[in-house]
């Protein structure tokens, strides 16, 4: 009995904490109602509806190019840029942010991304190719990208990423390669059991398709073309230096010269 009233005072306790925490939902107009439909995925439009407390990495979509021509804006908003691409910048943001920023018309759309310490697991050039194809509107095409876990994957794993509208096209280890859209990687970052996320490109042991223009030459054609024109020997080839000689230098060797002597 003493243990289940203990555990009765704990949940009264527990409920009246959340009342007190309980924050009123704002009066949205029409129109403010109408511009979160249009530039706002809909966990953005969960934290405005609900007015939930919410500090995250947000990605923000502007009709111009966003170093150029938001640096300004944002800055006298007071609010950190993260990185930036194109016309498409990862912002951090408070939940007083958005409103401000939905109103903007050099606005197009607000994506959330992720808390903000997720970032560190998305390899550079994958960020930038996450916001470059959200900034071209691509956001909704498949893409392969590889996923290396902090522990031995379980079956769970496999469900999240097929939750998340992605498919796994192979397995080794705690690496992964996985396809889909890329609107999905905030809800495979809500995951803390995957530790880094890169480009399939530069993942060895992945394959990476590629279309290849038809030839127009026939067999004995490309045969007949090689004899008369045979391809250069394969060889290590020093590159041409582009630096500046100073006093003393000896001039950079030939292009066809090869130099692997330690200097």
């Amino acid at each position: 009995m003493t243990r289940r009233f203990a555990f009765a005072i704990l949940a009264a306790f527990l409920l009246i904490a959340a009342c007190k925490e309980d924050r009123p939902r704002p009066v949205l107009s029409s129109a403010d109602r109408e511009i979160l439909r249009a530039k706002a995925d809909d966990k953005i439009g969960v934290i405005i509806t609900e007015n939930l407390p919410a500090l995250f990495a947000g990605l923000v979509v502007f009709r111009s190019d966003a170093f150029l021509s938001q640096s300004h804006m944002l800055d006298q908003a007071n609010i950190s840029v993260l990185n930036m691409f194109g016309n498409t910048a990862i912002l951090l943001l408070n939940s007083p942010d958005i409103p401000p920023l939905l109103k903007e018309p050099s606005v197009k759309k607000i994506h959330y991304l992720c808390r903000q310490g997720a970032l560190v697991r998305l390899d550079t050039p994958f960020e930038i190719d996450i916001m470059r194809r959200f900034g071209e509107g691509k956001e909704d095409e498949p893409v392969t990208f590889a996923i290396r876990f902090r522990d031995p994957p379980e079956e769970k794993d496999a469900s999240l990423i097929t939750a998340a509208g992605f498919t796994i096209r192979s397995r080794e280890g705690i690496a992964w390669a996985v396809t889909g859209p890329l609107r999905g990687i905030p809800r495979l970052l809500e995951s803390d059991r995957i530790g880094f996320y890169s480009s399939a490109s530069s993942q060895t042991g992945v394959t990476v398709t590629k279309e290849v223009p038809s030839a127009k030459e026939t067999i004995d054609q490309i045969k007949d073309r090689e004899s008369k024109e045979p391809t250069p020997t394969p060889g290590d080839r020093a590159a041409p230096s582009h630096k500046i000689r100073r006093d003393g230098q000896s001039p950079a060797p030939p292009g066809g010269t090869t130099d692997n002597s330690v200097k």
